[in-house]
């Protein structure tokens, strides 16, 4: 059966934009669209993820960004699906000035000279999906269609009370946007002025990251005194590992996956005011520093360590509740068909 869309990857790395893609597909597919994915052969970690998803995957040959963006352009006439949907801005531009159906999703706001190639690339298409209201403010024109996260088989009970340790976690790139070297700084503060043990588990690496990003990560956690290192690891495995997850990003994040991701887990999380972070624990949440700031991020992890049992257990119950109510699949399937309906695809 032909499909009736035909996805386009950003790139072959699997990142938050590639894992978004996939639940697009998976939420098309449950309203009973006939969906394709096309990625680059290598890197083949989008492609390897769409085929274990049970998806018909179109390999381009490319070995890397450019290539991919080059191949793509050349070879879209023989995309035959009713409907192009850009996951990004490279499948974007590869098929701008194309008089065929295309929706451009994006997942970062283009900046610098991004914004001028956003501006070819998005000629001529039918609609524009950004993930938050933080990003439509950067996006003139663009609709929102949050994103989700996949449910998670175990909900972990949150820390009863006062511990001797506190594990601490943060997964993502060891990167000074994602605010890692903010938060190794509020461990030492803690450290120093708690009586309690604080403990920094870290999942993934600094991967992607430049040299000068990388020692800059490296040389605050040199200071942490309690470290631990697990690696890429399962989600699931990293938020069994942890008491409290902290999202101390500093640049003004898209969406926040990753503090989705603890609210479906029923892991406490502190965030920091970056971006659309607020948006995803919502206005009320007790927990939110601000960003950049190592004192303040400090300051709001030591009231969790403060707060009894109960209160730690009703904040993250309603976190909890928020993440049922707007990201889990079931909510995201239904974003997802009302864009069919909206695209006639239905």
């Amino acid at each position: 059966m032909t499909a009736a869309i035909d996805i386009l990857a950003n790139n072959g790395n699997v990142g938050g934009g590639e894992v978004m893609m996939v639940a697009f597909a998976e939420g098309a597919r449950a309203t009973g669209v006939p969906v394709r994915v096309v990625a680059p052969r290598a890197p083949d970690g989008a492609a390897s993820l769409a085929r274990n998803r049970g998806f018909d995957v179109l390999e381009i040959p490319a070995t890397d960004r450019r290539s991919y963006l080059q191949t793509l352009a050349r070879h879209r006439t023989e995309l035959d699906a009713e409907l192009w949907w850009c996951n990004g801005l490279v499948p974007a531009l590869a098929t701008a000035g194309s008089h065929h159906r295309r929706v451009v999703q994006l997942h970062q706001a283009p900046t610098g000279v991004q914004r001028r190639i956003w501006q070819l690339a998005r000629r001529g298409a039918e609609a524009v999906y950004v993930p938050s209201l933080s990003m439509q403010s950067s996006v003139p024109g663009s609709d929102v269609l949050v994103n989700w996260t996949d449910a998670p088989e175990t909900i972990h009970p949150v820390v009863d009370g006062d511990v001797d340790e506190l594990r601490v976690g943060f997964i993502g790139r060891f990167s000074p946007i994602k605010g890692l070297d903010v938060l190794a700084r509020a461990v030492q503060r803690l450290d120093r002025f708690s009586d309690r043990a604080i403990r920094l588990v870290l999942a993934g690496d600094g991967r992607f990251v430049d040299r000068f990003g990388g020692g800059v990560v490296e040389a605050e956690l040199g200071r942490v005194a309690h470290l631990e290192r697990l690696g890429w690891v399962e989600r699931a495995t990293f938020f069994a590992a942890v008491d409290l997850v902290v999202v101390p990003s500093v640049w003004a994040e898209p969406f926040g996956l990753v503090a989705a991701e603890a609210m479906a887990y029923g892991r406490p999380v502190v965030v920091s005011d970056a971006g659309a972070l607020v948006e995803v624990v919502g206005t009320s949440h007790p927990w939110v520093a601000r960003a950049g700031d190592a004192a303040d991020t400090a300051r709001i992890i030591g009231h969790f360590l403060d707060a009894d049992a109960c209160e730690r257990r009703q904040v993250t119950a309603r976190a909890r509740e928020r993440w049922e109510e707007h990201f889990s699949p079931e909510a995201g399937n239904r974003r997802v068909a009302a864009v069919m309906e909206r695209l006639g695809l239905r």
